[in-house]
């Protein structure tokens, strides 16, 4: 692909082959499209740019490590006239400051909105909910977040084996897993790998292997598998609970149907590095956020070399086949099929949808969320 820069406002994008994701993936939000000033992109070196220049209602002021990142409103930037929708249209700062406080302990934060220290604060514990609701001065905000995954490791070990890993998902009791990660109310039992709010993806194609669950099949394919009793390693990290809840349940399932299950539990970082080491780990749990296709999904496409080494001719052909249709009808067809294909060949098992739980305090106004927090259109009324 090559840009080309037609006039002072305007560039234009060159592509070797139509794309239907195209525009999507350009605005997504966290590998998106950025026009930035030459000289910050020829001074950038191997790690990225240094120098950080948008174009939004705020800009920035510090960044002190560890504490808070603060923003102030820009008072030279010029808010479209057309509605706000989503991260597009009417952008407004209508407050002066923003500081974003780190605070990596759940309880603090917890008690932090409680006692009014804090206006807003997104990705709460779910536990936490209740608590929530029984404070009149503040508001839960429930909104869709994606799709909770356990990883198999496809090029070393036991779960190289497709009936290996079909026992695991029929050994899996999804809703008891889903109970541990997130509890009651903020998940659902789907099939999907694009949520049912994606109109133009969804489709529940699996739902019988989803839904399956027989002990004894599992047994039984673990059997024709060859299985001899090896020790299953489940990567696993106490940094993100839903993570290390799931692992505890699933290990617990999997010895039911008599499989050797240890959890390897290390902190997050670690967690990054070792599971891109084949010989360290059979399976470990991630999360994935909103995606706005399913070409998005680095666990699918043998070509991204993510880590559970997904190596399947026929997957990557229905994407490449998505990505070259002329219509989204047409996309959704293709997808339809490459949906039954993921359930048959398990390069993943999906548990299920979950939602995010972001609280604020009830003197917030306009606040939204849209893959994430939006804060212009938002003011704090005393």
């Amino acid at each position: 692909s090559k840009w080309e820069a037609k006039d002072e406002y305007t560039v234009i994008l060159h592509v070797e082959t139509p794309s239907i994701v195209l525009l999507p993936v350009l605005a997504e939000v966290g590998q998106f499209a950025a026009i930035m000033p030459k000289e910050v992109i020829e001074s950038a070196g191997t790690s990225g740019i240094t120098e950080y220049i948008g174009t939004g209602p705020f800009k920035f002021v510090e960044w002190k490590q560890n504490q808070y990142v603060h923003l102030k409103k820009f008072d030279d930037y010029k808010a479209s006239s057309q509605p706000a929708d989503g991260l597009a249209g009417k952008k407004e700062a209508l407050v002066d400051d923003i500081y974003f406080h780190f605070v990596t302990d759940n309880s603090t934060r917890v008690a932090g909105m409680i006692s009014g220290e804090y206006d807003l604060s997104v990705m709460m514990p779910w536990d936490a909910a209740p608590q929530f609701k029984n404070v009149p001065s503040l508001e839960t905000i429930q909104a869709p977040l994606g799709i909770h995954t356990l990883i198999f490791n496809k090029q070393n070990g036991f779960l190289k084996n497709v009936k290996a890993r079909q026992a695991v998902n029929l050994a899996i009791d999804k809703k008891e897993v889903l109970t541990a990660a997130v509890t009651d109310g903020y998940f659902r039992l789907d099939p999907g790998y694009m949520l049912k709010e994606q109109g133009l993806w969804y489709t529940d194609t699996g739902k019988e292997i989803y839904e399956a669950k027989d002990t004894e099949k599992a047994k039984q394919l673990l059997k024709e598998a060859g299985y001899n009793g090896e020790e299953l390693r489940i990567l696993t990290s106490r940094d993100y609970s839903q993570h290390y809840n799931s692992a505890v349940a699933v290990q617990q399932q999997l010895q039911k149907i008599g499989m050797n299950v240890k959890l390897d539990v290390v902190d997050w970082s670690t967690l990054l590095d070792r599971r891109n080491k084949p010989d360290q780990w059979e399976m470990f749990f991630t999360s994935w956020p909103v995606s706005a296709t399913p070409l998005q999904y680095p666990f699918l496409d043998s070509r991204a070399k993510f880590a559970g080494w997904t190596n399947n001719p026929e997957i990557d052909k229905l994407l490449d086949q998505i990505k070259a249709q002329s219509s989204q009808d047409k996309a959704k067809e293709t997808f339809n099929e490459l949906q039954k294909v993921i359930w048959e060949d398990m390069p993943v098992v999906n548990i299920g949808a979950y939602d995010s739980i972001s609280v604020k305090a009830e003197k917030v106004k306009g606040y939204q969320e849209f893959l994430g927090p939006v804060l212009w259109n938002t003011t704090v009324k005393e």
